[in-house]
C-alpha cells in the first residue's frame, strides 16, 4: 500500500503533467512574446512548448522512481512483522516496568527523591526517550553519591508496612527507619 505522502507527490504530478500538456502551446506563444526582443540575430528562438512537455515527462518519471520506491520499501517492512512486533512488546515492557518503579518511588519517596533519581516528569512518549529515561533512572539508583532513598517521614503507621525497602544498595543494613520496629536478638 502507498504511503500517503508518496500518493499525494503521485496526485500533484499527475495534475501539473496534465496542465502542461494542455496548456503547452499557448505557454510557448506567451515566452515567445516574452522574449522575442532578446534573441540575437544568430540565435533561434526554443520551442517553449517542447522544453514544458519535457519537464512534465521528467516530472512524471520522477513520480514513477518515487511510487517504485515506495513499493519496494513496503515490501521489505512486508518481511519484518516479527522483529517489528518483538520491538514494540519490549518497548511496552520498558514502559510499563519504568512506570511502576516510578510510582513505588513516588509513593514511598516522594517528589525530591524521584528528581534527584531523574524520574521526576512522565517517561517520554517517544521509545527512545523512554530508553534515555529508564537508563537515567537506572543510573540515578545504582550512583553511590546519589540521595539515599529514605521513606518519607510522614508515612502513618498503616502505610509504613507497604512502604518498599531502600532500593539503593549502599543503604542496605544501615539502621532500621524511623517507621520500622527494631529487629530483638532472641536469647
Amino acid at each position: 500500500m502507498a504511503s500517503k505522502q508518496v500518493t499525494d507527490r503521485d496526485r500533484s504530478s499527475s495534475q501539473v503533467t496534465a496542465t502542461v500538456d494542455a496548456n503547452a502551446a499557448e505557454v510557448d506563444q506567451k515566452l515567445r512574446a516574452l522574449f522575442t526582443g532578446h534573441v540575437q540575430p544568430t540565435e533561434v528562438m526554443p520551442d517553449f512548448a517542447f522544453v514544458v512537455r519535457l519537464i512534465g515527462r521528467h516530472l512524471s518519471s520522477a513520480a514513477d522512481v518515487l511510487n517504485a520506491a515506495d513499493l519496494a520499501h513496503e515490501a521489505e517492512i512486508g518481511d519484518d512483522v516479527q522483529p517489528r512486533v518483538e520491538r514494540d512488546d519490549s518497548e511496552a515492557d520498558l514502559r510499563e516496568t519504568t512506570i511502576n518503579y516510578r510510582n513505588a518511588i513516588s509513593v514511598g519517596y516522594g517528589d525530591v527523591v524521584m528528581r534527584s533519581h531523574g524520574i521526576g516528569s512522565a517517561a517520554p512518549p517517544d521509545p527512545r526517550g523512554l530508553i534515555r529515561y529508564a537508563k537515567d533512572f537506572h543510573s540515578g539508583l545504582i550512583d553511590p553519591h546519589a540521595l539515599r532513598l529514605r521513606p518519607r517521614a510522614e508515612a502513618s503507621p498503616s502505610t509504613a508496612s507497604r512502604s518498599p525497602p531502600s532500593l539503593h544498595p549502599a543503604s542496605q543494613g544501615s539502621k532500621p527507619h524511623s517507621n520500622s520496629s527494631p529487629v530483638r536478638p532472641q536469647n
